[in-house]
């Protein structure tokens, strides 16, 4: 759990590893798990303590010298950088590693963050892959950013015992792009992993909007996440539709592209079109979710879409981008659009207007979330992998 990170700054993937290790706990209360942490996240996962669950922080908050790293990345190439932090970590960490693992002694390592760094051998290892957005997009990262995510996902192909990846679309890019053999890769899809969150619904009034009256965009402000190009989409429509109520809650932790976000919105649209409410807890994201008129989603990439099928669940209309995973998520349930063109997106929160589709549609979300289960189908399909392994080396 080294890699997560405060206030949501992972995105969906503190979600899923925080859940699966919450349901894991409870399923299999003969099993002990042994968290490791971050300095930065190790109190904030005191809520998933339990009889058969500790924690323990083995990486501290400390950063390399400013100047250090200045000068290498000033000296260096983008591979050379990252082969030489690369060998300057394992050459830190590896002693202190391998006495972790003599004093732990562990029979399997998951790894909910895709890195398998702590990986001793003889230890079977488990790693989720998320996306290879970098695949895809790579104008989205650094030079550095798009090695370090290659080196990762080549690791975690090379080094995992199984790999299991949460969509069939992140699957198959993987084993198209990727030296491993299909029968080492399992997909097991994200389940409704905050139903429990009770919905509060006060927040609509402290943002300002209107029961009813928004259209709700919960994504952290990445560059995939395609705010902008929505943006134009809300011009046109509000172009077409001057008298329209419809306004736009986005949801995500603040960084400097929400900033610069705000200042294109303001730019854009009539002022207060957009509501940035920046990072929410569950109860609100909740809240937000029961009272919004649609959630609209035009991201370029996603390896799963967990809103998309949160929104289904909740009864509300879903428009969404006809790309990646998406339509495996949403199948027959949701409004789609090119997400390349804001004219697409505006003809898509036109058809609310059309209310039998829309109906339709939203009958069609409740069933077909239905069939993906919880947080507990989820990770009782994890449970069962982690057995089979660990019967596999016990027979050994």
């Amino acid at each position: 759990m080294t890699p997560l990170e405060a206030n949501g700054q992972n995105g969906g993937a503190g979600v899923v590893a925080v859940s699966l290790l919450r349901h894991l706990s409870t399923l299999a209360p003969e099993m002990q798990f042994t968290l490791l942490t971050s300095e930065g996240s190790h109190g904030q996962l005191v809520l998933l303590d339990a009889p058969n669950v500790r924690r323990r922080c083995v990486r501290s908050a400390a950063t390399p010298s400013p100047l250090a790293r200045r000068m290498i990345d000033a000296i260096l190439s983008p591979p050379a950088r990252v082969r030489l932090k690369q060998a300057y970590r394992s050459m830190r960490n590896s002693a202190y590693h391998h006495r972790l693992a003599q004093s732990l002694k562990p029979s399997l390592l998951f790894c909910p963050f895709t890195v398998s760094e702590f990986r001793q051998p003889g230890t079977p290892c488990i790693s989720i892959i998320y996306d290879l957005q970098h695949v895809s997009y790579p104008q989205f990262f650094t030079a550095d950013q798009r090695l370090n995510r290659q080196c990762h996902i080549a690791e975690a192909c090379t080094r995992s015992t199984r790999v299991v990846c949460i969509s069939e679309y992140v699957r198959g890019t993987l084993l198209a792009g990727f030296e491993i053999a299909a029968d080492r890769v399992r997909t097991i899809p994200l389940g409704l992993l905050r139903s429990g969150a009770r919905a509060d619904a006060s927040v609509v009034g402290r943002l300002g909007v209107r029961r009813g009256g928004f259209l709700l965009y919960p994504a952290n402000f990445w560059p995939h996440k395609n705010h902008r190009v929505l943006f134009e989409a809300l011009s046109i429509f509000i172009e077409a539709h001057p008298d329209s109520p419809f306004r736009l809650v986005c949801t995500g932790a603040p960084n400097t592209l929400m900033r610069e976000l705000q200042v294109a919105a303001e730019s854009m649209l009539p002022s207060g079109t957009v509501v940035f409410a920046g990072y929410l807890p569950d109860e609100e994201l909740a809240g937000l979710l029961t009272e919004c008129s649609a959630l609209i989603f035009p991201s370029l990439y996603e390896g799963f879409g967990l809103p998309v099928l949160e929104a289904m669940a909740s009864g509300k209309p879903v428009l969404c981008s006809n790309v990646t995973s998406l339509p495996e998520v949403a199948g027959d349930a949701a409004v789609y659009f090119d997400p390349t063109s804001p004219r697409a997106i505006a003809e898509g929160i036109e058809a609310l207007s059309d209310r039998d589709r829309i109906a339709q549609l939203v009958r069609q979300g409740r069933a077909r979330a239905e069939t993906f289960g919880d947080g507990q189908r989820m990770a009782s399909e994890y449970l069962a992998l982690l057995r089979t392994l660990l019967l596999a080396t016990s027979s050994a």
